[in-house]
Formats: structure tokens, sequence, C-alpha cells
């Protein structure tokens, strides 16, 4: 038997010795009282709720009397003296729930050990590679100063409310990459067509803390986790009155991530994000290219300063793996040595944000410069067959799934997008609500011509013209009308090809491939998460009596707090669910079904617990392809010791 650690076996010791004392009780008092009241309450004494093991799930001694009912469990109808001798069988019974108790204590004690280590180790792991990187940045730059850092941090966030609620992000302009730019300039013009400013006041930063730090050949990474508070609410564009009902006070918290190139330094003076260019001092007057207009700098390229590249809410939030172990990558970085996910996620926000504005306005040429003629026809089509636009859409995660070659000499790449918005159709005089808010995850396809290299000062500019740097704007042939390049054929820079439904599938093909690439000793690899869409497969089983009772949906909430989720976020997905938008995996075989299995486990078993609930709830998926508890018991041990041994060997 694997040994226990000294507080479990100190536990289990304990427990020991006081079944041995209440057996010892036995002939004298504890049988010859009506249900032995004070000594087995379920509150009463060391053998109540919290006693140490006796109750509920302790082995054998429910709440209240011994051997069930609510009254007396054994009573004995004749004298008890302390001669009376003990039966065998009585002494076999009670030598029996005491291996019980001791058998169920370790078990627990072992739980409570793995728990424990996986959290630790957890944050051994993220602070050796906090203190790695730390040093490595420290090295480049010797001025450079954490806290001074977040310091900064905190300034941007206060100035990027301020200039939320006033609609005007030439403030901030300088510090924002390209892609956090389209989608704040475009929630704001959508506000402001429907007559309202949404005002946040009262903004306190309650902390900031580095989540997660990398130092690489191609960027300086720091993400910074934000939790603060205040209050918000919709303001009439004219009036400036509150409208009534939208008034909403809270905590959050988000996740904000800053760049910047290696050979950048620490300022001696004011940056960026202070409105001075950190090339030459000057102050900074954007309108909308983030060039300095005294010495021409681009200052959010990340060659002088720290650039917030992403937003990203608690529950989508993942520290990432290296990109080399995504499937294809390492193999595209030897062709393109340039190449890195941070410009491909940028670019593919600006791809989003600029078809949710050809929706909203009805006019394909908002996309045209980052799509592919087939795809731009395609879209042009879908878009004069409607009057249908997505209200308060946002992105909750961008991650790049793997790299691909495609036909004709191209490199395909491609890249999961999870967001959230509410459909409306305007054919009326009011827009109608076609569906209520959900959460969609999808995958898009980006084609590159074979042979195209990375221009790394670039990775932040994604919105403009990759070879005179305009803003975007491409005539009916696909060119740049400032410059005449064609950016639509993949010559220059990556465009979008084709988008679908992010399917149980590719989730599943998603996990194994990392799993793959942590098995063969990779570096750390992100966990291949998608929570809502777990959280929909669980509800989905559970929906297939066509009810979720409150201890389901009490469950289902307990999963998603433990991954960041919000009440109202679960919410959303049970909804999502009821309606039929997410499908049940649909294994073709039984190891396909196990994979499936392995990665909810994996989802909802990152801190090394899952209760025995939760458990079930997932138990209830596990029957509904073809598995059994046996299998879901096997998932949680081999992703428990998994998740055990890369704790304890950190």
């Amino acid at each position: 038997m694997r040994s226990l650690p000294p507080e479990a076996r100190a536990r289990v010791l304990w427990i020991f010795l006081l079944c041995l004392s209440v057996g010892s009780l036995v002939p004298t008092v504890a049988w010859g009282r009506a249900g032995g009241g004070e000594n087995f309450g379920g509150g009463g004494g060391g053998g109540g709720g919290g006693g140490g093991g006796f109750s509920g799930g302790g082995g054998g001694f429910g709440g209240g009397s011994f051997g069930g009912g609510g009254s007396s469990g054994y009573r004995h109808t004749g004298s008890s003296g302390p001669g009376t001798p003990v039966s065998p069988i009585v002494l076999i019974f009670i030598a029996v729930i005491v291996l019980i108790i001791i058998s169920n204590a370790m078990q627990a004690a072992r739980q409570q050990h793995v728990t424990r280590t996986v959290q630790r180790g957890n944050q051994r792991q993220a602070e050796q590679l906090r203190q790695a990187a730390l040093q490595t940045i420290q090295q480049r730059d010797p001025a450079f100063a954490l806290e001074a850092f977040l310091a900064r941090v905190e300034t941007a966030f206060q100035k990027i409310q301020v200039a939320w609620s006033e609609q005007e992000l030439g403030p901030v302009r300088a510090f924002l990459s390209d892609g956090v730019s389209e989608r704040f300039s475009l929630q704001i013009k959508m506000l402001q067509a429907a007559g309202i400013r949404n005002v946040v006041r009262n903004v306190q930063v309650l902390s900031r803390q580095p989540a997660a730090l990398y130092s690489t050949a191609q960027f300086d990474t720091i993400h910074v986790r934000v939790a603060a508070r205040a209050e918000d609410f919709n303001a009439d564009l004219k009036t400036g009155k509150a409208l009534p009902g939208t008034e909403h006070t809270g905590d959050f918290v988000e996740f904000w991530s800053f760049h910047r190139r290696p050979g950048a330094k620490s300022l001696q003076a004011n940056g960026s994000i202070e409105g001075q260019c950190p090339r030459c001092g000057a102050a900074l007057q954007i309108v909308d290219q983030a060039k300095c207009p005294s010495c021409g700098a681009q200052v959010n390229s990340g060659e002088y300063d720290w650039v917030l590249s992403e937003i990203t809410q608690e529950s989508e939030f993942t520290v990432p793996g290296s990109e080399q172990d995504l499937p294809g990558i390492a193999d595209l970085q030897t062709r393109d040595p340039g190449f890195n996910t941070l410009h491909i996620e940028d670019r593919v926000s600006v791809m989003f944000w600029r078809m949710r504005a050809a929706e909203f306005y009805g006019d394909v040429k908002y996309a045209a410069p980052v799509m592919t003629p087939d795809l731009n026809q395609e879209f042009r089509t879908a878009l004069s067959s409607h009057s249908r636009y997505w209200k308060d859409a946002a992105v909750g995660q961008v991650e790049v799934m793997d790299a691909q070659p495609g036909e004709e000499g191209t490199d395909l790449l491609r890249v999961k997008v999870r967001w959230s918005g509410i459909l409306l159709d305007r054919s009326t005089s009011r827009p109608q609500v076609l569906r209520e808010k959900s959460i969609y995850t999808h995958a898009f396809t980006l084609l590159r011509q074979h042979d195209t290299q990375t221009n790394p000062a670039g990775t932040f500019t994604s919105a403009g013209c990759s070879q005179c740097g305009a803003p975007l704007d491409v005539n009916e042939n696909g060119a740049c009308v400032y410059c005449g390049a064609t950016l639509t054929n993949g010559q220059y820079d990556w465009v979008l090809s084709g988008m679908e439904r992010y399917s149980e599938e590719m989730a599943r093909q998603h996990f194994v491939s990392l799993q793959s690439a942590r098995t063969q000793g990779a570096s750390k690899v992100a966990a291949a998460t998608d929570t809502p869409l777990a959280l929909a497969i669980l509800a989905q089983a559970a929906l297939i009596d066509g009810v979720l009772d409150e201890r389901e949906r009490s469950l289902l909430k307990q999963l998603g707090a433990r991954r960041g989720m919000t009440g109202d976020q679960v919410e959303d997905v049970i909804r999502q669910t009821s309606a039929h938008d997410t499908q049940l995996p649909t294994p073709a075989n039984p190891q396909q079904a196990k994979d499936y299995l392995s990665q909810l486990v994996h989802v909802f078993l990152a801190d090394g617990t899952i209760s025995r609930s939760e458990e079930k709830l997932i138990a209830a998926y596990a029957t509904s392809v073809g598995l059994t508890p046996a299998d879901v018991r096997l998932a949680v041990n081999q992703e428990r010791t998994r998740v055990y041994q890369g704790s304890k060997e950190s």
C-alpha cells in the first residue's frame, strides 16, 4: 500500500483509536441506550457532522442514529450490566465498521493530499516561470521594475475606462494593438448609433498581479490579473441622463496582456501609456494610426514601449503554453523565423470585428480587405439575403489550434474564436431580437502563400496595409487603394479563407494533440479547455429527461465557478443548451468516447479536486455515450495521477 503523508497518517490513527474507544464502551453504555443519542447524533459531541469522519460520507455512521431510522437503530430488550458478554457477531460487525471508516478516511486523506500537492505544484510552476522570465527581462533591461510596470498597468486601466465612457479613444490609442482598437471603435460606434453612451464611474482597482511572465526571442510578455469594482450605466447620448434600469455595480476580474520587443528598454520618462512618444518624448496627438506626429515612430509596434494586445475575461483565461508545441507551428517557424501567434491573434481579432462591422452597416467593404475573394463573395451573398447583425458582441478567447499545408503553395492556420452576442433583425422599424445572448465557438481558417515572411514589427498593426501602412481599404480587385498591393490573396499577410462551427470532434482532436505533446516531454502546454462547451455537454446530458433540477443546476454553477465563470454566464450556457444550440458529441467508437470523457475530466480537475456529485454529473454524460461509471472513475484517477505527478516534479 502506498504510504500516506504524515498529516494523513495522524488523522487515520486518530480515527482508529477513536473507533476502538467506542467499541470498548459497547458492553456498558452505548448499546443499553435507546438509539445512543448523545454519542452518535448528527450535530453532537465528537461523532456529529464536523466531528472527524462519523457523519454522511464517513463510512456508515449517518445522521443521528446507528443503522438507519430516526430513533433507535438497536435496542437491547434485557438487562445490560458490566459483566454481560458481547456476542462475537457484534464484535465482528464493529470490526468491519472500523475497517470501513479507516479505508474511507485513508482514501479521503489521499485525495486531499493529491489536491494540495497539485495546488502547491501549480503555484510553484507559475512562480518558477515568473521568476525565470523576470530574470531574463531584467538581464535585457536592468532598469525594469515589476512594481513600476504594474503601476503603469493601473494607469492604463483607469485611462481606458475614461476613454470608453467619453467615447474618445485618442488618449489611449498609442498603447492599443490594432485588434483591441478595432474592437473598441466598433462597439462605440454601435452605441452611438443606438443613441447611448455607456458610462463607467467610481472605478477602484482592488488588485493588479502578474498572472504570467514570458520572455522569448521575439517578445517580452506579461499577463496581469486586474480585479476591480465599478459602477456603470447607459446614458442618453443627447441629454446625458441615465436610462432607467441600466445601473449596475459590481466586482469583476480581467486579464490584460502586454507585450514589447526584446530591444525595448524601461523608460526614464513618460511613455505611450502616459501620452508621450516613447521614442522622442513628444506629446502624442493620435487620430487614427498610432504614429508619433513628431518623429513618425509606430508607437504601438512594441519596439519602444509596452502594447496592450488583449483583454480576457477570467473564465476564458488560460496561461499560454509554448507556441512551438502546437501542431505544425515548429515547421512553420523553421521557414518563417518571424512567425508568432501574437500577430495571428491580433489579426484574427481584426477579422472578427471587421465582419461584425460589415453586418452592422450592411456593407461588405469593411471585411473585404481581410478575406479571400471566394469567402468575400459568400459573405456578400449572405449579407444581401437578410438584415441581421450582432449586438453586444464580445470576444472571449482567440487561440491558435494548428498549422497545415494548403493547396497550390499555401499554408493554412486554424484559430479557435469564442465569442458571444445577441442576434437582431433590423428589417422592421424597431430591431427585433432573434436570439438572446449566447456563447459561440468557431474555427477560423487563415491562408497565406507558402514563401511569405512575417514582419515582427507589424505584429500589432493588423488593421493597416502591410506594404504601405495606410488604413485597410481595397478596391474590387482586392488591391490597396493607396499603394496598389494585392492584400486578399495571402501574398503579404494572412487572410480569412473559411469559418466553421468549432465542433466537439475538433475539441477532441485539439485535446489529444496537446496531450500527446505533453506526454512526449514537450514544454508546458496550455490546457485545451473549453469550459462553456464542456458545461453545455454536461447540461445537455442532464437534460435528457427534459428537466434540469436545482441540484444539477447548482452543480453546473459550482463547476463553472471553479473555472472563473459567473452564475449569469453559466445560465447563458444552460439557456443555449436548452434551445438545442449545442450538439452532444457523437463518438464513432469507444476510444473516441473515452477521449471526450478525458477532456471533460481534464477541464474540471485542473485544481486536482472533483466532488462526488460533480463526478455523478460527468457520469450522466458518460452513460449517454455508452460508457460506465467505472470508466469515469478510471478517467478521474488517471487525470488526478497525471496532474499529481506533474506537480511533484515541478
